[in-house]
This record gives structure tokens, C-alpha cells and sequence, in this order.
């Protein structure tokens, strides 16, 4: 503490010498200005100079205080986010809907959308699906190998311990099993919304029914797709 307080009196005293310093070359520029122009002039000039000073010192000012407020508040906004932490069901879980949510459904909510539910049956058939599409660029002995060994870790591999208790499961089957509401993700911010489903189709139905969107003909995924590729392939030859 004696450390910080003597290292603060000498930030003092030494903007206190800059101050001195700065008074000193004023003046002297002053004298400067009164020697080289017209009183006319001269009075115009230090009209200027008053008003950018006053604008400078007002900046300064502000920003000092600005500083000032943020410190002081910080307290006040420290509790406050102890006061939310308190409640994580109040920021993560937000109730729009008709429906009222048991303690049990929050809870589940308040996992997030990205919350994975250890499954009942290890999901093998999926996990060789998503390989494949990879080995295509390996040669027929690094793919089988690399089958060989996925095979291996598949015919080991055990289900981890469930992460959801019986209560919550029941919670997350009803929620799926309602179709009057909606889950999704908020557009800012880790939370989980719910809304009535009518509303949100409403609310889509208004989107599509602006100009802002029109009904394709066909699906141009194809012929974006041969643009591309040709793109790509121009650029392959010119290299």
C-alpha cells in the first residue's frame, strides 16, 4: 500500500513539472505571436487557439471521467454478474411459448442445443459412412489399412456412462413429443428460445412474403456446381 501511494505522489509531481514546462513554452509563444502580428490578427488567433484548448480539455476531460465511472462502477456490475450467475436459468433458457416449462425441462434446456446425449447404441454404421468419403484420395493399401484399424477400434469401443438422468430423458422425450412449440437457438447469445410453433411460422411466412425473397424455378445447386468446377479447372491449367 505505502508503495502504491508513493508511487502515485510521484505521477503527481511529475505531471505537476510537465504542467510547469507547458505554462512556460505558452508563454513564451504568446510573446512570440504578439511581437510578430497585427492586433487584429493577434486577437484572432488567440480566439482559435482558446477555443481548440477548450475543445482538447473537454475531450480530456470526458475520457478521465469515463475512466473514473468505469472503476467506481465496477463493483456495483461485479455483483451484478454474481447475481446473475446465481440464476444461469434466467440468461440460458428463454420461455416465449404458451407452454410452461417444469424445473426439469429448464434444466435439460439449459444444456444448450449442442448438448450430445450419450446414445443408447454405439453408432457404428454412421461412423464408417463418414470415413469413406476420405479414403478416396488414399491408395487402396492406405485405405484398407486404415479400415483394418478403424474396424479394430469400432469392435472395442464400449457406450460412456449416460449423461442425462432418467428424470431429464423423460423431460427431453415430452419436448420432442410436443409439436405446438419450436426450440431454437437465439440469434446473439448462448440461450435456448422457445416459442410457439404458430408463431414461428407466422413469423417465417412474413419473411418469405417480402421481396427480399422469391421462389426458384429449379434448384440451381448443379449448375452453380458445373461453374465452379470449371472455374477450378481453368485455374489448374493456367498453373
Amino acid at each position: 500500500m505505502k508503495a502504491e501511494l508513493a508511487l502515485v505522489r510521484e505521477r503527481i509531481a511529475w505531471t505537476r513539472r510537465q504542467l510547469c514546462r507547458v505554462d512556460e513554452r505558452i508563454l513564451s509563444l504568446n510573446e512570440e505571436l504578439w511581437i510578430t502580428l497585427n492586433e487584429e490578427h493577434y486577437a484572432t488567433a488567440k480566439r482559435m487557439i482558446s477555443a481548440s484548448s477548450t475543445k482538447t480539455f473537454n475531450k480530456a476531460r470526458s475520457t478521465q471521467i469515463a475512466k473514473f465511472t468505469k472503476l467506481t462502477s465496477f463493483g456495483r456490475t461485479h455483483r451484478r454478474q454474481e447475481d446473475l450467475a446465481s440464476h444461469p436459468l434466467q440468461r440460458t433458457v428463454i420461455n416465449m411459448s404458451d407452454r410452461r416449462l417444469t424445473p426439469v425441462e429448464e434444466d435439460v434446456l439449459a444444456l444448450g442445443l449442442n448438448f450430445a446425449v450419450v446414445p443408447r447404441v454405439l453408432p457404428k454404421e454412421e461412423f464408417v459412412q463418414r470415413l469413406e468419403p476420405k479414403l478416396y484420395h488414399m491408395t487402396n493399401d492406405e485405405a484398407s489399412n486404415i479400415r483394418v484399424q478403424i474396424t479394430e477400434v469400432l469392435r472395442r469401443a464400449t457406450l460412456p456412462a449416460s449423461n442425462l438422468t432418467k428424470n431429464k430423458k423423460d423431460a427431453l422425450k415430452n419436448l420432442r413429443a410436443d409439436k405446438s412449440i419450436h426450440i431454437l437457438k437465439a440469434d446473439k447469445g448462448n440461450a435456448t428460445v422457445i416459442l410457439d410453433r404458430l408463431e414461428y411460422d407466422n413469423k417465417i411466412l412474413a419473411l418469405l412474403n417480402t421481396s427480399t425473397y422469391k421462389e426458384l424455378k429449379r434448384d440451381p445447386t448443379a449448375n452453380i456446381e458445373r461453374k465452379i468446377c470449371s472455374k477450378l479447372s481453368g485455374f489448374k491449367k493456367a498453373a
